[in-house]
């Protein structure tokens, strides 16, 4: 006996669990930047002297799974469709949004614990909101044309995600990540301090650089879907 699931394609399959990929992404975002917020802890110095600020380890740790498991679902969801493959998808246009989300929830949670703990870096502060910025103002100026037309195609807008992905996900994870370079570069007790120092500034460092260039790609895609006519989820599946 015939039913309606038995004239689905395989194309709309695809497109169907795309959507809901993206719509994954788009929870795990919020949900990434409440984590992140949670870990920050504060020990007691005592002696009147006032209590210092450090993200637990534990809380850290999930929140770097979460976003390395929201990168994961925009992986798979370029695989399957992506934002202009799948002209059957119903949410497709909004899969950058997904991404900006995941990524700035992401990045204003760093910035607050960051400044809360007083070490938030001037150069992550400017990368931060100039990423954010960006976004917002593409979303409110263009994405209603995005709904209705597709996203411009930019050779960079790859490029620009995974570097941003990458370089937030190096900075959550920085306090966990440091402590294991710490053990793998101290050749013994007397200079544990220095390795944490070292290893605690090299994954801080990696992070900035890639969140800089996606920084960079981001304006020149910004620059593209300013200029650039759109291209519909079908003309660029055809």
């Amino acid at each position: 006996m015939d039913t309606s699931t038995d004239n689905i394609t395989v194309k709309e399959q695809g497109a169907a669990l795309a959507d809901g990929l993206t719509l994954v992404r788009l929870l795990l975002g919020p949900l990434v930047a409440l984590v992140i917020i949670l870990g920050l802890r504060y020990m007691k110095t005592g002696d009147g002297l006032p209590d210092l600020p450090y993200r637990d380890f534990g809380f850290a740790v999930l929140a770097t799974v979460l976003f390395s498991l929201g990168a994961l679902t925009d992986l798979l969801d370029d695989i399957l469709g992506g934002a202009q493959k799948a002209g059957g998808r119903m949410f497709g246009w909004f899969d950058d949004a997904a991404d900006a989300v995941l990524i700035g929830a992401a990045l204003l949670a760093l910035l607050y614990v960051t400044g809360k703990a007083g070490v938030l870096s001037p150069v992550f502060l400017i990368l931060a909101l100039i990423y954010v910025g960006r976004d917002i103002l593409v979303g409110v100026m263009k994405g209603f044309d995005f709904s209705k037309t597709g996203v411009p195609q930019s050779k960079f807008g790859d490029w620009k995600n995974a570097s941003a992905m990458l370089g937030t996900g190096l900075l959550i994870a920085a306090p966990w990540l440091g402590t294991i370079a710490e053990r793998l570069m101290a050749r013994s007790g007397d200079n544990l301090a220095e390795a944490w120092m070292t290893s605690g500034n090299f994954i801080n460092i990696a992070g900035l650089v890639f969140l800089g260039i996606a920084v960079l790609l981001s304006l020149i895609t910004a620059f593209d879907y300013f200029t650039k006519s759109p291209v519909s989820a079908d003309e660029a599946s055809a």
